[in-house]
C-alpha cells in the first residue's frame, strides 16, 4: 500500500534500498511458518513514513532496545548486522526507526525520513 504522492526527501537511493531490504528480510525470517508482510508509505507532520509490518511472533520486550545494536541476534545463523546497518543508514539521513511489537501479534518497523 504505497502512496503515489510522497513528498521529496533527501536520501541516498542505494542506502534506502539496503534499509528496506534488511528490514524485510528480518520480517520474512521471523515468520518461519509463513504469514503476512505489509508495506505502506505515507507522509505526515513533515516526514515520510515507510512501514513494514509482519505477522510473526513479535520481539520479546527485553530485546527491543538491542535489535539495532551491532552483533545482537536471536537467530542461530544470524550476524546481528542487518538492523544495525539499517539504523546507521537512517541516522545518516537524519531520520529514525520506530518499533511497535507485541508478543504473538507481529512487529511493525517504521522508517521515518524528514521531508525537504
Amino acid at each position: 500500500d504505497l502512496s503515489k504522492n510522497i513528498p521529496v526527501v533527501m536520501a541516498q537511493p542505494d542506502g534506502i534500498k539496503q534499509v528496506v531490504l534488511n528490514v524485510v528480510l528480518n520480517a520474512l525470517e521471523a515468520m518461519e511458518n509463513g504469514g503476512m508482510l505489509k508495506m505502506t508509505s505515507f507522509s505526515r507532520n513533515g516526514s515520510v513514513f515507510i512501514t513494514i509490518a509482519d505477522t510473526g511472533p513479535g520481539i520479546v520486550a527485553r530485546n527491543v532496545r538491542s535489535i539495532f545494536e551491532p552483533f545482537f541476534t536471536t537467530k542461530q545463523d544470524g550476524t546481528g548486522m542487518g538492523l544495525a546497518i539499517a539504523a546507521r543508514i537512517i541516522r545518516e539521513h537524519r531520520g529514525r526507526i520506530d518499533v511497535d511489537t507485541s508478543a504473538g501479534k507481529g512487529t511493525t518497523i517504521s522508517i521515518v525520513l524528514p521531508i525537504l
